[in-house]
């Protein structure tokens, strides 16, 4: 799905008719995205995974795709360098997955109608999409009425995507989105206009 800036979207969409999964496709929250996850060091917090990137090996005796990260420990290998002198370097230790991991960016709360790119930095971390997943299925996520943070309350994820509010392995239709929730990823809705 194309990005896009908040005016053009505020230009193209009568304003009750955007969803909170409109505003993660922003430049806005891409440029908020991208500078949490290079705070967080590329990796995500839970399980220090980084992102596996695209490239996958077909593995036929398994039947199933490897792919390779870095769980952010070093090895210390041993090799020549240009004078032919062995030298120990550090390497990142390589991890073999049978699942892809991609980093996103967790609101550890809401506040009603805050864009998603309008939070503190230290109200969002960055996860892997399975840890993600987790935790919402796990934890629940407050959403409040303005930055006091009294009368919170508990926001009740989709039942189908648990809250993430599309599919990435359905993102060849309709951007993958949640039919359930139209992409809303709560019940309680983030937004009221």
């Amino acid at each position: 799905m194309n990005k896009y800036s908040h005016k053009k979207l505020l230009e193209e969409k009568p304003k009750e008719q955007i969803t909170y999964q409109d505003l993660l496709y922003t430049d806005e929250w891409e440029i908020k995205r991208k500078s949490i996850i290079e705070r967080d060091g590329k990796r995500c917090t839970q399980c220090n995974y980084a992102a596996t990137g695209s490239y996958a090996h077909f593995d036929k005796e398994k039947n199933l795709y490897n792919y390779l990260t870095d769980d952010g420990t070093v090895e210390k290998q041993y090799v020549l360098d240009d004078n032919g002198f062995l030298i120990d370097v550090e390497v990142p230790r390589i991890v073999v997955t049978y699942k892809a991991y991609h980093l996103q960016v967790h609101h550890k709360y809401y506040i009603l109608n805050r864009a998603p790119w309008e939070y503190k930095d230290d109200a969002l971390i960055t996860l892997c999409n399975w840890c993600h997943s987790e935790l919402h299925i796990q934890s629940n996520i407050e959403i409040f009425s303005d930055e006091s943070f009294t009368n919170g309350k508990v926001l009740t994820p989709c039942n189908r995507c648990n809250g993430t509010g599309w599919f990435e392995q359905y993102s060849h239709v309709q951007g993958g989105i949640c039919f359930e929730c139209s992409g809303k990823r709560f019940i309680t809705p983030l937004l009221y206009f």
